[in-house]
């Protein structure tokens, strides 16, 4: 009862929940610091600050996360038919092996895809580190065939020119339009792909089963 009554001391005094749990650890500390005293006494002692954790802040639950299998099968089941599919499973590909945001897909320019090394170079952005990561083997056919032909064709076709990897049919480097209309045929095949957030959270996760929290921080690009 009174480390209830010290808690709601520190709540009226508007100490932060950390803060709080901080001065509950130190007198956790202490009450063992006495346990291990008395008990070398031979008198029989309980911490009464043991399992007194105050809750913090309420985290977001990861939800809608599509395992390692479902993520290839939608790869390995979008259908190459012409140019523009074969640049929406390079799109599907970059986002389900190399975990990228809309934003990185952007930035990317042809010359960051390494094919005889087996790597591509993704630019850091304002929220994001840069970082080289491997390519697939399933993708590196499919790339080659972009790069050396199909990309070539939609620019030559809508008469424009830029370096940028990813390009609409019309050789904008816009790919918001692109994009949408590729996860509404996604979402068709596959009810339960929403976005590509979504795709991004499922990579991440499965990424945490096989490598180690740097890894995972270096290969997602996260700051911290």
């Amino acid at each position: 009862y009174k480390l209830l009554a010290f808690i709601d001391f520190c709540r009226n005094n508007e100490n932060s929940w950390a803060l709080t749990n901080h001065k509950l650890l130190s007198i956790r500390h202490y009450y063992n610091h006495l346990s291990s005293v008395k008990s070398h006494q031979g008198i029989e002692f309980k911490n009464p600050a043991t399992g007194i954790v105050l809750k913090g802040k309420t985290r977001t639950v990861v939800n809608n996360i599509l395992t390692k299998k479902q993520l290839e099968k939608i790869f390995e089941t979008y259908e190459i038919k012409d140019n523009r599919t074969l640049r929406n499973k390079i799109i599907l590909g970059l986002l389900i092996y190399q975990g990228l945001t809309t934003e990185e897909l952007h930035l990317l320019k042809s010359e960051f895809i390494k094919l005889k090394e087996g790597k591509i170079i993704v630019p850091g952005t304002k929220r994001s580190n840069g970082r080289t990561l491997k390519l697939q083997a399933n993708q590196i056919f499919d790339l080659s065939e972009y790069l050396n032909k199909s990309r070539n064709e939609i620019l030559e076709k809508s008469g424009k020119s830029t370096n940028q990897l990813i390009i609409s049919m019309e050789g904008n480097e816009n790919l918001k339009p692109v994009l949408y209309n590729l996860f509404i045929n996604l979402k068709k095949l596959n009810p339960q792909i929403k976005d590509s957030k979504q795709i991004r959270k499922s990579v991440i996760v499965n990424w945490l089963k096989d490598y180690n929290l740097r890894e995972v921080q270096y290969m997602s690009g996260h700051r911290y």
